[in-house]
């Protein structure tokens, strides 16, 4: 069994990000809410099953108040992405990334990874990765790898 990649959010300023406006759905984003979350998962990742543990409870806990999420499936066909989501009750809506497939070679290429060398991201495929957007203006919260539910809770009631 995979051993927990748990992370803290860590804080950056929107503008030293070049690549973050590639990787945000802007189609999906309500700007209405106040808070935005983002989450990237692959099917196949041991840490994005442990972890949507925890972003279901965050959904269900969270999800009456004014902060939206979204779920970008990343590296595999719709078909096991679907399964995934459903299997792990993710109720939020969820898309799918910029790769279809777990392939090395394209995988240098996406703004994912350029975004993940942006903000020093060593892990090869870079999920879970959740950002979150709203809690203040320029900047954006990034947890690379598994919630601490309790640090992102404490951002959430703010």
């Amino acid at each position: 069994m995979k051993e927990h990649e748990f992370s803290d959010v860590v804080w950056y300023k929107k503008r030293d990000l070049i690549y973050l406006d590639k990787i945000v759905p802007k189609n999906r984003i309500n700007l209405n809410s106040s808070i935005f979350i983002i989450s990237y998962y692959s099917e196949w990742c041991p840490n994005c099953h442990y972890d949507s543990r925890v972003l279901v409870e965050i959904f269900n806990h969270y999800k009456n108040r004014n902060i939206k999420f979204e779920l970008i499936m990343m590296y595999a066909s719709f078909e096991a992405s679907h399964s995934f989501v459903k299997a792990n009750d993710l109720e939020m809506s969820f898309q799918m990334g910029e790769l279809l497939e777990k392939n090395d070679e394209l995988l240098i290429g996406t703004y994912f990874t350029k975004f993940k060398l942006e903000i020093n991201d060593t892990r090869k495929w870079g999920v879970p990765l959740h950002l979150v957007l709203g809690v203040k203006k320029d900047i954006v919260g990034i947890i690379k790898g598994e919630i601490i539910k309790e640090n992102l809770v404490e951002y959430l009631n703010e």
